[in-house]
Parts: C-alpha cells; structure tokens; sequence
C-alpha cells in the first residue's frame, strides 16, 4: 500500500487533455460517457507556516465589499435569510494574484458555496465582474471562472466524497492560469475530491479571497499564502507532480518524497503537488532548486507500488501472483506467465506469438486439460481473453492475468474442472508491450499506440505510434481522418501493418475462436460487434442475446457494465475483424474508467467483477444454446468447409468456416428451436444438416460425401 505522503494526484494532465478533446465533438461526448469523478488521493502535507490567517476563533475578517446581510464575526462568517449575495474580505492577506486560499466550513447534508479567489466587485459594488472559484452544490464539485460579470464552468462536475462527521476543509491554489482545489475532511484529512482546470484568461489577475450565494453552510477559518517569486513557470503550467532537483537541495519534510537518485546535475526526482512544488521553490536559500519539472509523467512516477517493484519478482501471496498488489511492466507480465506455465505444465502452454516494433516479445498461454500432451486437447473449442492492445490501459493487463491465474489455481472447482476439460482458453494480457513499457517509463500521457517511429529518427515520440485496435483489416478505411499519424487513433500505413496485430490475427487464423473478451478500460461498458458504423448485424444478433444474458445482474464497483454498439465511430478495431472473419462471439470489456485505481482493494473489487463476464461466458458456450462440430470427409480428414445457420441471416458478406486443422466450428445460438445447418465445402454441393436445440450445447460429426 502507499503512504498517505506518496499517492497521487491524478487531475495533473486533465487540463490540457481536455482542451483538446473539447473541441472534438463526438470523442468529448463519448469522454463524457465514460469518466467518472476522478477522487484525490492523499498529497503531501500542506505547510501552514507562512499563511496569513484572515478569519479564526479569535479573529474577524476586514470587509472590502459585500451584497446581501452578512454576519462577519470571529470564527464564522455566513448569509443570512437564504439571500444571494457576496462578501470580499480585505486587509493584509486578502489579496494576492499567485498563491494558495485555505478554507474551513461547518456544513450541512446539502450545502451551497461558492469560494473565490482574484475576485473584484463591479464599481458600483453590485456583482462580481471578476473571479476564479470553486463552486459546491450538494455532493458536487467544479470550478468556475467569471469575466465582465459572465460565470462560466471550467471543470467538470466531480463528486465528493461523504463527510464522515467532520469539517468541510477547502485548499485552492491560483498560479497563473491554473486553479486546483481539493477537498479534504477537516481534521483526518481524508480525501473528498480534487479537480483542477487552466484558463489562460486569468493568467495575470488578481484581487481579493471571499464567498457567494452561501447556505446550508458558514465558514470558519480563512487563510491565505502569497506565493513567492521563484515558484516556477506559472505562465505555462499545468500541474507538475515530479521535480528534478540539484544535488545538495533538501526538501522540507512533508513536501516532498525522494522517488529517484539519478547522475548529472539533476541528482534527485522528487515527487510533490503544486502547493508542494511551490513551498520547495520558496524554501531554497538563493536559486530555484530546479533542473526540471515535469507536467507529464510517466507511471513509475505516480505508483510507489509499482516503483518499488520496478526491476524485481512480481508480488505473491498464498493464493500465487499478488496480481492487485501493483501494477506491472512487460517484464513481469512475462515472469507472471512463465510462473504460471511452470507450476501447471500439463495444463498450459506458453507461446510467443509474435514480437512487438521494438522486438518485446508477445505472449499467449492457453489452458486446458492435458495440452502439453497435444492431440485432442487442442481440438476443443477456443476462447481468448486478451488485454492492452492499448498500452495505457493497465488495468486490462490484470484483468487477463487473473482469468489465467484463476483457471489454474481453481481446477478442484467442479465449475473450472469443467472448463478445463471442455476448452482452450488462450489469455494474451498484453498485446501492446512498447506501449505499456512507455507509458511506464516515460509519459503516461501516451503509451496508447506502439512503438513504431513514424518520423524515422529512430526513436518513438510521445506521439508517435499505431493505435493498434484501430490496424485490423476489417473497414480499415472507414474513418479517413485517422490516417493523421498525430492522432491517438492514427490507424497506421496500411491494414494489418503492425507486426503485433499480425501475432494476434495469425493466433486468430490457427484457432478460430468461438468466442472472445477484448479488455479495455476508459469507462464502463460491453460492447457488442458490428461496432463500425454501417455495417449490419446478423439477424437474429445472438451476439447481443448472448451479452445480454452475461451481463445480466452483474455489479461493477463504478457503474452499470450497460451494453452498447460503440462509444464513438471506429474503424479497424479487434473485435469487428474477429466477428467478420470466423464469426467469433467477440465482446470488447471496457474494465474500468480512468484513472487505474492505486489502491489494492480497488483492484482486488475491481477483478473479482469482472471475473464473473468471462465465467459467464464459458458457461454460456458450454450450456447452449449452442452447436459445436467437426467437418470431415469419409477417409476421417479434416475439411475446411463454410459452415452458416441459415436462420440467422449474415448481411456483412460474412464466409464463415470450420478450423482447417481440425475441422472443428462452434456456433452460439440465440435461444432455443429448430436449425439447419448449411455446410458448403470448398468443392461439392453443400451438405444441409438439420438439428434440434435446447438449452445445451448440440455437437455434430459432418462427413462430407465423396466429391
């Protein structure tokens, strides 16, 4: 677990990202969709020292301005009679342009705030013409900005946290063009929520701290901090977390905790929050301590659990792979695999599918009764679970981790046994391995895309890349735009262009899954192919009779795992191709909204969730409906033959066909009733085969006649 003083605050590149989403329409609304409050995390302590204390137990504030009936006496300050109305203290402290306002408040089930900073009251003293504030309405949270008397919102709305009995404390910092806020419970500290925006038109401001329009509530301490001259690049800054600091500096204690030692002239990396980064650059003797301050970091940087196991075993416990411990880059999920492929060798093969633009390996375990002995076992029907075809997406990786480790450490589960003998099931945690190593180690800004070098300097940018879940031949073409190589979502040179999902579709050819879970994770949701834009569903769509039924009931620790056609229009994507290609039953599991959660009982909720989608789709294959079979000819050879339900209509051009090695097919089934079987091989006329359906799965022997 992390310390209080090292966790994260994860608002530090929201600001920026979002200016540029805004201005795209659909993927704003789709961001919308998907995110979820983003809750503080424990930060360094805020240093008190130098405040300047404006309203206490034993001290009432100066007046600058005000509307409305105000009572302003030592240790309370509110609004009377339900009025709308503002109050502007002044007096030594009151005003300031760069720094931080600490505030305290005695409030109620629904309480009503607005706290401001830079404020300035029109000349006739009737409204405010200019402010940065936070506004609280309820258990809601978000920033605000007023110019020429106009309020706008400049973050979104997050959610606070209950009070636990306690105070309602507020820190809000202007620097420049940034404002942060945090809530905390006054006295604990506990988190409650923090959102942060930049807004380049308050860059130079300043003016007075006071309130607005508030009830359910009175404030009790007011405090404010000048910041000082050296507090670095407030004009451009967004909110760094990870200072590089000169040998030789010392950080006051609480401000900052040591997370590197490196060579050169940045000796030390520090990790703080901008209050923090603001009181080391007051406390140095003469200069800036400053080599380097990062506003975009890479993940090492944000989980101390992870960088303390950087370059070690992953964690254990007594059920095997402490697998909600920490997060992990490629090396561990390579010691992961080969662990679990050691301790279980009758049962696993572990396969290197392919190697990735940098040359990381690409590894595939599949599971199963007595697959190291080979022959029939390898005739079972086929599922894969797979994650991180994007990089940044780390929950995705453990998802798929723990569906291995789970099938493995559970076979004395009748339910498991039952898997294991009946199927193959192939978990591919990582598809993207230069991805997640970037996003680990150098900017978890990106790491989305692969490692490939657009530009040819021969090294990967941090915008460089393929989104690889956007490269699989299936409507490659569909959304031109993404031909950009600047945008997340550039598709590549060409469909299939990239070596790793040539490993991931050359797996797909050989195995012909029945069914398949791509994890993802952004918000909460299943989506069910066609997920591109105008292309039709089979009719019936058991695709989505099937999603409806493994989801059905199920809990998820963020929201409603809802089902859904797509988030925003695609093109090229995994499970579409699947579908297409073998008609493989293929759901993509948006596991979780952003950020990953840092805490382990977080994950641990967060996997044993999502646990139950691909358990319930095991089940639903092996229950029915359903029909599996083989394609032979008489002398017993295995026939590569199209092979359709002629009751469900395919109106994509879909050729659906048995597994050449083995002949094998599997088809999910919408309910139960009478089908017919069309088995059309490569030559002959095609070989019809009634069957009749419960709820179970039907298998059938097709022996093709004699051409």
């Amino acid at each position: 677990m992390t310390s209080a003083v090292g966790r994260l605050l994860f608002m530090a590149e929201e600001p920026v990202f979002r200016r540029n989403v805004w201005a795209n329409g659909w993927l704003a609304s789709a961001l919308l969709l998907c995110l979820g409050s983003i809750a503080l995390a424990a930060k360094p302590a805020y240093d008190p020292g130098p405040e300047t204390v404006l309203l206490g137990a034993a001290r009432a504030p100066e007046t600058l301005a005000s509307r409305g009936r105000w009572r302003v006496e030592p240790g309370s300050i509110s609004l009377e009679g339900g009025e709308r109305g503002f109050w502007l203290a002044g007096g030594a402290g009151a005003h300031f342009g760069h720094g931080v306002l600490r505030a305290r408040f005695k409030v109620d089930t629904s309480p009503r705030i607005d706290l401001l900073l830079r404020a300035r009251s029109s000349r006739s003293g009737g409204r405010i013409q200019q402010a940065l504030g936070l506004r609280v309405r309820g258990k809601f949270a978000w920033l605000i900005g007023t110019q020429r008397g106009r309020s706008i919102q400049l973050s979104k709305k997050v959610l606070l946290a209950d009070l636990q009995g306690g105070d309602l404390e507020i820190l809000a910092s202007a620097l420049g063009p940034v404002l942060v806020s945090e809530l905390v419970e006054a006295g604990t500290a506990r988190p409650l929520a923090s959102t942060s925006a930049v807004w380049p038109a308050a860059a130079g401001w300043e003016g007075a701290v006071g309130l607005a329009d508030v009830s359910g509530g009175s404030l009790l301490e007011l405090a404010t901090r000048q910041a000082c001259d050296r507090s670095p690049g407030f004009q451009d800054l967004g909110m760094p977390i990870a200072a590089f600091v000169r040998a030789g500096f010392e950080a006051p204690a609480g401000q900052a905790i040591e997370l590197e030692r490196l060579g050169g002239p940045a000796r030390r990396v520090l990790r703080t929050d901008l209050f923090g980064l603001e009181r080391l650059a007051c406390q140095a003797a003469d200069r800036s301590p400053f080599v380097r301050v990062l506003t975009t970091l890479p993940w090492k940087y944000r989980d101390l659990d992870y960088l303390q196991r950087r370059g070690g075993e992953p964690a254990r416990d007594e059920q095997g792979f402490a697998l909600a411990r920490h997060y992990k880059d490629p090396r561990m999920v390579e010691a992961i695999l080969r662990g679990l492929a050691r301790a279980h060798p009758k049962d696993c093969l572990l396969e290197r599918i392919g190697r990735s633009h940098q040359g990381r390996p690409i590894w595939a375990l599949a599971i199963g009764r007595g697959l190291a002995a080979g022959g029939k076992a390898l005739q079972r029907p086929a599922v894969l679970l797979n994650g991180a075809h994007h990089g940044d997406e780390i929950v995705s990786v453990d998802v798929v981790l723990d569906a291995a480790q789970h099938l493995l450490a559970h076979e004395g589960d009748p339910r498991v046994r039952r898997w294991l003998d009946e199927l193959v099931v192939w978990a591919v945690p990582l598809v993207n391995p230069d991805g997640l190593a970037f996003f680990m180690e150098q900017s978890s800004a990106a790491g989305r895309k692969n490692g490939r070098d657009l530009d040819g300097d021969g090294k990967r940018g941090p915008e460089e890349g393929v989104d690889l879940n956007r490269n699989y031949p299936f409507r490659w073409d569909a959304l031109p735009k993404l031909a950009r190589q600047s945008l997340r979502h550039h598709r590549g040179p060409s469909p299939g262009s990239e070596p790793e999902t040539r490993a991931m579709m050359a797996l797909a050819r050989r195995e012909h899954f029945a069914a398949s879970i791509s994890y993802h994770m952004g918000c909460v949701s299943v989506l069910v192919p066609y997920t591109i834009e105008g292309v039709p569903q089979p009719e019936p769509d058991e695709a989505w009779a099937v999603a409806e039924q493994i989801t059905a009931g199920l809990k998820h620790p963020q929201g409603k795992l809802g089902l859904r056609r797509q988030l925003f229009p695609v093109s090229g994507t995994d499970q579409d191709w699947l579908r297409y290609r073998f008609g493989t039953l293929a759901l993509l599991v948006e596991a979780a909204t952003w950020p990953p959660p840092l805490e382990t009982a977080e994950r641990v909720e967060l996997l044993e969730a999502l646990r139950l989608v691909w358990m319930r789709l095991l089940d639903r294959l092996l229950d029915g409906p359903a029909v599996s079979g083989t394609v032979r000819d008489r002398k017993g050879r295995p026939q590569k033959a199209r092979v359709r339900v002629l009751e469900i209509e395919r109106r994509a051009g879909e050729r659906w066909t048995s597994r050449p090695r083995d002949g094998h097919f599997d088809r999910f089934l919408p309910a139960p009733g009478s089908y017919t079987l069309e088995i059309r091989p490569r030559r002959g006329k095609p070989h019809i085969e009634p069957i009749q359906v419960g709820r179970e799965r039907v298998k059938v022997e097709i022996v093709l006649p004699d051409r």
